[in-house]
């Protein structure tokens, strides 16, 4: 019995182990697809290797594929993802209130504006003025 639990042990690391290995080549892939900006090509990629193991790399490359594509409803999806992770860029923000303006969820984009601007010390008040006065105009546009 104890030989059956060692060699199942043994057996399921390896398989675990392969399972690992596969995940990187298909990411590594993925990133190769993406520095060639075959982005449709990468997001195939990227989705199989978030499937084997969700991690905020593989989230935002997906984000900025769909958004690169300018399928701002999927790159909506995955920036949504992103910004809820602790250590996310605050690049990230800035991206999902971008692609929020573009799906015309204007209240949402301006949050997201205002968030980012609380992030990041290179953004000027009068900059943030500017995103939030696009999202108003943009809303006064849609009456």
């Amino acid at each position: 019995m104890r030989k059956l639990l060692v060699t199942s042990g043994i057996i399921l690391g390896l398989v675990l182990t392969g399972l690992n290995v596969r995940a990187q080549q298909v990411l590594k892939q993925a990133d190769e697809e993406y520095k060639l900006f075959n982005y449709s090509k990468a997001v195939e990629l990227y989705l199989k290797a978030y499937d084997k193991k969700p991690t905020l790399y593989t989230a935002q490359r997906l984000a900025n594929s769909y958004r690169l594509m300018r399928n701002y409803q999927q790159a909506e999806v995955w920036y949504a993802k992103t910004v809820t992770v602790e250590d996310s860029p605050a690049e990230n923000v800035l991206y999902y209130a971008e692609v929020l303006q573009n799906n015309a969820k204007y209240p949402e984009a301006k949050a997201q504006y205002n968030k980012y601007y609380t992030l990041s010390k290179e953004v000027t008040k009068a900059k943030l003025k500017l995103w939030i006065a696009a999202c108003d105009s943009a809303i006064r546009w849609m009456k």
